[in-house]
C-alpha cells in the first residue's frame, strides 16, 4: 500500500456540550448576549461559569485601575473585598521588589 494514496478524515466529538445562560444582577435594560469561547483543551464548568458570571456583572459598570507601592504584604488587598464606596477588586499583579511590593489593581462598581 502507498502511504501517498492514503486518506482519511478525523471528527472531534466533545465529551459534554455545555451551554451557559448568566444574568447580569438588577439588570432592566434591553436582552444583550455576550459570546465567551473557551479556548483551553480542559475546562473546570464551574471555574468557567464563575468567570462568565464576573464578566457579565462587570459590563456597564465604572472600573478603576490603581497602582500601588506597600512595604508590607499585609497591606495587600484580596480578590473580592470591597471598599467603602462599593467597588469590588477582581483583578490584581503584584510583584516583590527588593524591599517592597507593587501591586496593580483593577475595581469595578457593584451596583
Amino acid at each position: 500500500m502507498d502511504i501517498t494514496t492514503l486518506m482519511f478524515r478525523v471528527v472531534y466529538i466533545p465529551f459534554v456540550d455545555a451551554h451557559l445562560k448568566v444574568g447580569k444582577e438588577s439588570y432592566a435594560g434591553p436582552p444583550a448576549t455576550i459570546i465567551s469561547q473557551q479556548s483551553d483543551k480542559i475546562i473546570d464548568v464551574s471555574r468557567y461559569g464563575d468567570n462568565l458570571y464576573g464578566l457579565v456583572n462587570r459590563v456597564g459598570n465604572k472600573e478603576l485601575y490603581i497602582d500601588q507601592v506597600i512595604d508590607f504584604a499585609s497591606e495587600l488587598y484580596e480578590l473580592g473585598d470591597y471598599t467603602d464606596d462599593n467597588y469590588v477588586f477582581n483583578k490584581s499583579r503584584i510583584c516583590y521588589l527588593q524591599r517592597f511590593y507593587k501591586s496593580a489593581l483593577r475595581l469595578y462598581e457593584k451596583l
